[in-house]
């Protein structure tokens, strides 16, 4: 199951206990097992603002994040 399926069908509660993991890499849910490094989240949030300008000039893009 994938990071945002996970998040996802967490409870508040499960979403609310969190703590900097211990490389301190970023974020980490203990109770669902759930780690997110601060450069994929960069890499992530910079992918999508990308694709937003793109979409926003009329160029739909489709690539797979693990592709890149």
């Amino acid at each position: 199951m994938g990071l945002v399926s996970k998040l996802k069908v967490a409870t508040p509660e499960q979403r609310r206990d969190v703590r900097i993991s211990a490389s301190g890499a970023g974020p980490h849910w203990d109770q669902i097992d759930e780690d997110i490094s601060v450069s994929g989240l960069m890499r992530d949030a910079d992918w999508h603002h990308i694709q937003e300008r793109l979409e926003s000039v009329g160029v739909a893009v489709k690539v797979h994040l693990n592709d890149l």
